[in-house]
């Protein structure tokens, strides 16, 4: 479905990849044999994501927030998308 609408695909693998290594556009392999420490990596890389997409989709909202006003005609401030850096 991913593939049908032209998203780019991520796949978190073991440190082999799996089937799952040829069917995505981006694989992020972990080199440990512990499925323990792979699953944790994967937390870490999806939390980083989230994060990433996060402060992203802030950004265009208050881009867009800016751009309604502008073709408006009102003043407004933008929205600070995220205190944290």
């Amino acid at each position: 479905m991913a593939q049908q609408s032209q998203a780019t695909t991520i796949a978190l693998t073991d440190h082999s990849g799996g089937k799952l290594y040829c069917l995505a556009d981006i694989t992020i392999r972990v080199p440990a044999r512990s499925i323990e420490q792979v699953e944790d990596a994967h937390l870490v890389v999806a939390h980083s994501l989230c994060v990433v997409l996060r402060r992203r989709l802030y950004a265009l909202a208050a881009l867009q927030e800016v751009e309604h006003s502008v073709l408006n005609g009102i003043a407004v401030e933008p929205a600070v998308a995220d205190a944290n850096p």
